[in-house]
């Protein structure tokens, strides 16, 4: 009985794991011109399926298959169930290498996502220079939450052919 008792309280003691964050990855796919080397991509949102909280210190990746463009930057929105603002509960990094961009937003403060709640990418710029014809750009998704198959999207598609301007 007693050591019932004790295996009984040492469960209750324990803390409760921590759920993740859902997310659904979706994209606005856009035409880039090949041979740009600053060329914007389509936006990428991060949808929650369901209600959770991202921790202070977790983060979102986007890692999207091209190289930088110089002087790379991202515009990074949300809308979450509680305040979700840039430089007061998250901050933004990019980086690349020679094939590869990434986009982090790490969490300062714990932020409550409801459902149908969103993290959005978007001014990413890239240089295609080295991309063909009809190759695609695609953004993979990873970080602290779970993601919804597919986690990676296409963001853009290079063509050859002219476009129209972007207002």
């Amino acid at each position: 009985m007693l050591l019932s008792l004790i295996l009984l309280l040492g469960l209750m003691a324990a803390p409760a794991s921590a759920q993740l964050i859902t997310f659904q990855t979706t994209s606005a796919p856009v035409l880039v011109r090949t041979g740009g080397t600053a060329s914007g991509v389509g936006v990428v949102n991060l949808t929650a399926a369901y209600g959770e909280t991202m921790p202070a210190t977790g983060s979102l990746t986007l890692t999207y298959w091209a190289p930088p463009a110089s002087g790379a930057v991202a515009v990074v929105t949300c809308a979450a169930a509680t305040d979700c603002t840039y430089g007061t509960n998250f901050t933004v990094s990019v980086s690349g290498t020679s094939n590869q961009s990434v986009v982090t937003v790490t969490f300062v403060t714990n932020v409550t996502f409801n459902a149908g709640n969103s993290v959005r990418f978007s001014g990413v710029h890239f240089n295609v220079s080295s991309f063909p014809h009809g190759s695609d750009i695609t953004a993979r998704a990873s970080g602290t939450a779970l993601f919804s198959v597919p986690n990676t999207v296409i963001v853009a598609t290079a063509t050859n052919t002219p476009q129209p301007a972007r207002p």
